[in-house]
């Protein structure tokens, strides 16, 4: 793994991070899933979308194809491709489109992405900001407690 650093932004994947981040979610697949709280809504044109990482836990995250903010509140270490950082307390992040990472909880941890969005529906916006939809929490478990 690689050193970690402090995190100030959420870069977008080289086709090698992406590669290695699919292969972390496949093997995270095989492992018990565990089906972690997502709570998201619309506010002043924008999506909210918050999710609470217990202890220990693993997220693997869609591949993010608009620009968003993300706010980290918690013990975390982020990967992106082989990439690892530390969030220790609170940051505020600037995340790329064209992203895909891996969080893993050390202590609970809460993590918010929010992007401007003229979606009339949930599910519209989760089209919006992902190819994925159909792998989302809020669709479906897709989550690992260890």
């Amino acid at each position: 793994m690689s050193e970690l650093a402090l995190v100030t932004d959420l870069p977008a994947c080289t086709p090698e991070d992406l590669d290695e981040t699919m292969k972390m979610r496949a093997a995270v697949a095989e492992m018990p899933q565990y089906d972690f709280p997502t709570e998201h809504f619309f506010h002043g044109g924008m999506y909210v979308r918050t999710v609470k990482m217990p202890a220990s836990s693993i997220l693997c995250g869609a591949v993010i194809k608009v620009p968003t903010l993300v706010t980290v509140a918690g013990d975390c270490i982020v990967k992106v491709g082989e990439d690892a950082r530390e969030i220790v307390g609170y940051a505020v992040l600037r995340g790329a489109p064209g992203r895909s990472q891996i969080f893993i909880a050390r202590a609970e941890t809460y993590i918010t992405m929010s992007f401007p969005s003229k979606a009339k529906t949930l599910e519209e916006a989760e089209e919006e900001f992902t190819d994925e939809f159909d792998q989302l929490m809020s669709r479906r478990s897709q989550c690992l407690a260890e």
